[in-house]
């Protein structure tokens, strides 16, 4: 099968006949690729502002996440009970 790129009255303003012979299966198939192709660009640019979220949201967890274990550490709250008892009893007296 002759595939052409532009129709044949431009060969005259180009000076070149832009033409190809390939099977009819490789342009079909060719089709299929370019087309899942642009399909999956078309999705990674339509989920980008997804991503960009989840990110935002992630770094803000793990900051909450950080500021909480401080908390513990500071107010003792992640000793065993038996210490923080303990701990209480001598800063009383």
């Amino acid at each position: 099968m002759n595939v052409r790129l532009l129709p044949s009255e431009f060969d005259g303003f180009l000076g070149v006949d832009v033409s190809l012979s390939i099977p009819v299966f490789v342009l079909f198939l060719s089709g299929v690729i370019f087309g899942l192709f642009v399909g999956f660009v078309w999705e990674w640019i339509r989920e980008m502002k997804h991503r960009s979220a989840s990110n935002r949201k992630s770094k803000d967890l793990a900051r909450v996440e950080n500021e909480l274990n401080q908390l513990k550490r500071d107010t003792g709250q992640n000793e065993d009970e038996v210490l923080l008892l303990l701990n209480n009893n001598q800063s009383n007296r």
